[in-house]
């Protein structure tokens, strides 16, 4: 259903607030807008996703853009009669919630954020129970404070989103997942949970302050780590790099901090006979044996408390004087971009239109466009959602698709043209490698020997390899596949940036000549 059509099915007191409204109107009196009313749905609800408690809901932050959802209760101020919904969802039958995060919170993202029916969650949420049993959600919105939808504005906002079935399966799925691992963390001793996959920028903003108080209730902690926390902030180097300055502001720069570190350098001294001057804990502590500092913490419960009050400080100096941001770390295992960068920019925001939440791993990379590869993590729901992802966007983008499997041959060619005349193009880590060179060109020809990638013509005077019409494109993926793999194996990962970049160039060079005339001079002729 288009915006036209929904505007003339829904009056103006049906919709849920003026925004949306006002929105709808925008968008039908604009030009060549293919929004729905899901689109503006979503785009006024998506932040609640970000939101991770009751309190902040009702910040100054969220009050002024969700008025309607300021008058809802927290699940454990209500009573609750036995066998009803709250009660189950308290005793844990319902392995969907996270029972970490307040139930109220829980459903308003996937009524208003989500814009999921109650009648779908309801049937899901019994289907993935322990005994089947009915659930009564509408009865338990009323009961937390929970606005509703006006019923008819509720029925065209589902038929509004075409891939309503698919987001909702993938989406519940997801949420599925993500509660397993969150008990599967909880049952590992995690503090804080860390989910896989992408994490929003308030996502990671909320697991940092997680963590900063966990650290400061127990200092100890710091030095026993796990390794999903150690990922964390070895992927968002902002976070480390302020927990650096934190703890060394507290061992260095507090009264509290200082007293701590001499106790803790005689101990060394005394009981380990490690040598550590105090003003060097700060940059020590990381090599000193774990099991040393562990005794010293549980001898020593007064530098427990004291050691926090130094970090409470050192929270209070970040908070006053801010870091900049840091730069991301670089890929240290770089992927083929078996869908040129342009598309997959193209695809990413098709997605997120849709309301797809993008997931960290790249799409386009070799496990997730190879379903049948014994690399694809079947058990992945960020591998899952971003096949999903491609397989709907593949269908809008079907033309491009194609094109982009020309633009590989043409990449594949220009690449064999590179190595064999020793091009400049060529990475400078192997420009004057002349045994690389050849084993590389060895391989790459090896790799296409089955189907050749092109015929040598005479275009516009100009001996030229010129592409074959299709391609089969597992063909062409297992060849840049096969190439990438031995390229990391001997060392040369390098190399596949270099390779990313040809497939970007040809696609732009394909893109502008739709007909294959075999006008890519630059890349195919000899």
């Amino acid at each position: 259903m288009d915006l036209a059509e929904t505007f003339s099915n829904l009056a103006q007191t049906q919709y849920p607030n003026s925004d949306i409204y006002r929105n709808v109107q925008t968008e039908i009196n604009g030009e060549n807008s293919d929004k729905t009313l899901y689109d503006i749905h979503f785009e006024k609800y998506k932040k609640l996703l970000d939101c991770y408690s009751l309190q902040q809901l009702k910040s100054e932050e969220f009050k002024q853009e969700f008025p309607e959802l300021q008058g809802v209760i927290s699940e454990k101020e209500v009573d609750a009669m036995k066998g009803s919904f709250i009660d189950d969802y308290r005793s844990g039958q319902y392995e969907i919630f996270n029972n970490d995060e307040d139930l109220t919170l829980q459903l308003i993202k996937l009524y208003w954020g989500q814009g999921f029916s109650l009648s779908d969650l309801s049937k899901y949420i019994a289907q993935n129970s322990s005994d089947n049993k009915p659930v009564n959600l509408y009865y338990t919105m009323k009961k937390l404070n929970i606005p509703m939808m006006n019923s008819k504005y509720a029925s065209v906002l589902k038929l509004s989103n075409k891939e309503y079935n698919e987001k909702f399966s993938s989406e519940l799925s997801i949420k599925l997942k993500e509660a397993r691992e969150i008990k599967a963390q909880k049952k590992e001793g995690e503090a804080v949970v860390i989910p896989r996959g992408e994490l929003s920028q308030a996502h990671k903003q909320h697991i940092s302050e997680g963590l900063k108080k966990h650290f400061q209730e127990h200092p100890e902690k710091l030095l026993e780590m796990s390794e999903r926390q150690k990922k964390f902030y070895e992927e968002n180097p902002k976070y480390k790099e302020e927990l650096s300055i934190v703890m060394n502001y507290a061992w260095n720069k507090t009264q509290e901090g200082k007293s701590v570190a001499k106790h803790l350098s005689k101990f060394l001294k005394k009981f380990y006979s490690l040598r550590v001057e105090p003003q060097q804990i700060a940059k020590q502590i990381h090599t000193i044996q774990s099991s040393a500092l562990k005794d010293f913490w549980d001898k020593n419960k007064w530098a427990k408390t004291q050691f926090s009050i130094a970090a409470a400080k050192g929270w209070e100096y970040l908070r006053l004087n801010p870091i900049q941001d840091v730069k991301e770390t670089k890929n240290q295992n770089p992927v083929i971009n078996f869908i040129p960068t342009a598309l997959r920019e193209e695809i990413i925001a098709w997605a997120k239109k849709k309301g797809y939440r993008i997931p960290i791993i790249p799409i386009g990379s070799a496990t997730l466009y190879k379903q049948d590869s014994k690399d694809f993590p079947k058990d992945d729901s960020q591998a899952q959602l971003a096949q999903k992802i491609l397989n709907g966007a593949y269908s809008t983008f079907k033309e491009k698709v194609n094109l982009s499997v020309t633009a590989k041959s043409v990449a594949i060619i220009s690449i064999e043209n590179d190595l064999k005349y020793r091009h400049e193009n060529l990475p400078d880590s192997i420009k004057n490698n002349e045994d690389k060179i050849d084993a590389f060109a060895i391989c790459l020809k090896a790799f296409s020997v089955k189907t050749p990638l092109y015929d040598e013509q005479i275009v516009n005077g100009v001996r030229m390899k010129v592409p074959k019409p299709n391609i089969d494109v597992d063909y062409i993926d297992g060849i840049l596949l096969n190439f990438a793999e031995t390229l990391c194996k001997i060392g040369c990962s390098e190399m596949i940036d270099y390779i990313n970049a040809k497939i970007d160039e040809a696609y732009e060079e394909v893109l502008k000549d739709k007909n294959h005339a075999g006008n890519f001079e630059r890349f195919l002729a000899f």
